[in-house]
């Protein structure tokens, strides 16, 4: 079981590894700034915020609304 989970760690940081590698090949392969990369990287990690905010928000909604449901039924 110790020896599958170690092969997951070392496969993710390998692909995290290729991905960083990417990464910097295109930045100077194409002349990308890195200011670009970190504006990218900003307006990504908003998006995602926003996401988890809107399926927070309808869990609690959810939540809530069956809460008040079985209330009313007593």
């Amino acid at each position: 079981m110790a020896n599958r989970s170690y092969k997951r760690r070392s496969a993710w940081l390998l692909s995290m590894l290729a991905c960083a590698a990417f990464l910097l090949m295109a930045v100077n392969a194409y002349d990308i700034s890195s200011g670009a990369l970190l504006a990218q990287l900003q307006l990504l990690l908003v998006v995602v915020a926003l996401v988890l905010l809107a399926a927070a928000s309808m869990v609690l909604a959810i939540a809530l609304w069956r809460y008040w449901r079985k209330r009313g039924r007593r």
